[in-house]
């Protein structure tokens, strides 16, 4: 994975050199994607399951913008903590 820093919808920068050896789940997704719906309950669900386990991190990251993800995430809960998507994540993935 090339190293990559995001920023959280309350503007905390996350830097992929924190994902240095753990297990780490990146669910790239984006409201209004029905794939990402279909997925959604079984993503809570193992966040649930594995969210205090010692070596596993779950992000999620999406190219929407921040107002939208936040109305859209009132009404449909993520348990991920949540990043933004940039323009050094489109081109280097």
């Amino acid at each position: 994975m090339p190293p990559f820093q995001v920023s959280s919808l309350m503007c905390d920068i996350l830097s992929s050199a924190s994902f240095k050896d753990k297990v780490t789940f990146i669910y790239y997704w984006g409201p209004g994607c029905i794939g990402c719906e279909l997925a959604r309950p079984g993503l809570n669900k193992l966040i649930k399951k594995y969210e205090n386990q010692m070596g596993v991190e779950f992000i999620a990251i999406s190219a929407c913008n921040k107002d939208l993800l936040l109305n859209y995430l009132d009404i449909n809960p993520l348990y991920f903590p949540i990043y933004l998507s940039n323009e050094q994540l489109v081109h280097g993935w």
